[in-house]
């Protein structure tokens, strides 16, 4: 690992939008609209900062027919301090909020390729 990847992954986890992304994702993947619906932002807001994580090798992408499903990279150099990072956050009042409307959001848009108990 070098200096300058190290950098970029604290330049990535600098932003609160981003980090609620992460926080959101620790429960697996998730439809791009129930993280839209959950953070309570403009989808291009939360396309930009998935497209950021993305690049950065801290979630995965799938599309499948007409969705795109991210989800945590479960083994990636930096997996530890993305989880803990996550983590954190969701023992803030702001994350215990995305997850309060990322709950409601699963009941009321329902997708099929996303299976979720939380």
């Amino acid at each position: 690992m070098t200096i300058d990847k190290i950098a970029e992954l604290h330049g990535l986890l600098a932003d609160t939008t981003r980090l609620r992304i992460l926080n959101l994702s620790r429960g697996g993947p998730l439809c791009a609209c129930h993280i839209v619906a959950a953070l309570d932002l403009p989808q291009s807001t939360v396309s930009r900062h998935l497209s950021w994580l993305k690049l950065g090798g801290l979630i995965e992408l799938n599309q499948i027919e007409r969705y795109s499903i991210y989800g945590p990279v479960i083994d990636g150099p930096f997996t530890n301090e993305v989880s803990a990072a996550a983590r954190q956050v969701a023992e803030t009042d702001k994350g215990k909020q995305d997850l309060a409307r990322l709950r409601v959001a699963l009941r009321e848009l329902p997708n099929k390729y996303v299976n979720r108990t939380k």
